[in-house]
């Protein structure tokens, strides 16, 4: 075996992960016409990204189908960007920016050991005595440990992902698959989901920044004629990661099951809703669009749908499931965060309210 992804390679966006962001802008743009049809400006676009090269290139990828052909440049259409230095960045990179979670997930040794229990669980260690007899059943020139098998997986996931098969995968069948998928949802549920409150309450600055730009297009849109009312940017991209997706479901309060995952319950969570396959997927997306919506009364009803990966989806709360069409009133989407959240989330809302800076 060769390892197909060069060391100068590491971090960039592979060329499948360029496609798929350029497809998905096309996708959006034909669902949404009316909004990506306008010609870009930084009035009419607002594109930030984390400031790693992948996500980087993400949004270039993205912005390249959406502006393909209009540019001045040949066609070529160039584009403001903003970045800011993961140090800074507490909209989409929150979680670095909180001592807090740091101590109560990525460094809490106490429940990375209750996490890494499935490994040493009947599932993966019936997978690890299955791949050690097809590999070296003597055990003469290799004795596969636990960690080298999920490595194995890993890299069976990730060459299928990208080149649509792997001689690694020929290691493991779709059961054993399935156990990893567990694996990894596992281990997302704890660190990024679920599992604890502050995972999900530390995202509370990108949904102010969300609940912001939707109200605001909505009182642009109320007093249009006024003279000194800016137009609304209409189009607001953001370009991020899983540590920011997972977060915000989370707070959304979408896909989350009765029972928690645990290192002990794989068979009674195999109809799980929480899967990261499903809501964190390479090229994952939430979004989250305002309608102006026709209403008896005199002012305009404005509406908010949530898609998941371009799958509209609706929140579980009473004001949001009286029409049946996954619509929720934007007036009341910061109570309704509120109520998902169990009071934690309010608008607006400050990642200081979480993080203590000190141990």
């Amino acid at each position: 075996w060769i390892n197909p992804f060069p060391l100068d390679l590491a971090s960039q966006l592979t060329t499948v992960g360029m496609k798929e962001s350029y497809c998905l802008a096309e996708r959006f743009q034909k669902r949404f016409p009316t909004l990506f049809c306008q010609k870009y400006s930084q009035q009419n676009y607002s594109i930030r990204s984390t400031d790693l090269d992948r996500t980087i290139q993400s949004a270039l990828s993205f912005s390249q189908h959406l502006f393909e052909g209009t540019g001045p440049l040949n066609g070529y259409q160039p584009i403001a960007l903003d970045v800011d230095r993961k140090t800074n960045d507490s909209l989409l990179r929150f979680f670095d920016l909180c001592p807090l979670y740091d101590k109560e997930t990525l460094q809490n040794e106490t429940l990375l050991k209750f996490i890494d229990r499935f490994l040493v669980g009947p599932e993966v260690q019936n997978i690890l005595k299955n791949v050690q007899r097809k590999i070296d059943p003597a055990r003469t020139s290799w004795n596969i440990t636990t960690n080298q098998l999920a490595v194995m997986y890993r890299i069976c996931a990730i060459e299928k992902a990208n080149f649509g098969d792997s001689l690694w995968c020929d290691l493991f069948t779709n059961g054993d698959q399935e156990v990893f998928e567990y694996q990894y949802d596992l281990k997302s549920f704890w660190l990024k989901g679920y599992g604890n409150a502050l995972n999900w309450n530390v995202s509370c600055p990108l949904i102010t920044d969300i609940i912001n730009n939707l109200n605001s297009a909505a009182k642009v849109d109320e007093q249009k004629g006024y003279e000194d009312m800016e137009e609304p940017t209409k189009v607001v991209l953001r370009f991020a990661h899983a540590e920011t997706l997972i977060p915000l479901v989370c707070a959304l309060g979408l896909y989350r099951d009765k029972e928690p995952l645990l290192p002990s319950n794989y068979e009674s969570q195999k109809k799980r809703l929480f899967r990261v396959a499903d809501l964190s997927p390479f090229g994952g997306n939430v979004a989250l669009v305002v309608y102006k919506c026709q209403s008896d009364e005199k002012q305009p009803n404005y509406q908010v749908r949530v898609l998941v990966n371009e799958r509209a989806v609706g929140l579980q709360h009473p004001m949001c499931q009286d029409s049946g069409t996954l619509f929720c009133p934007l007036d009341k989407l910061p109570k309704i965060i509120h109520d998902i959240t169990e009071g934690k989330i309010k608008y607006p809302c400050y990642l200081n309210e979480f993080c203590s800076t000190t141990f």
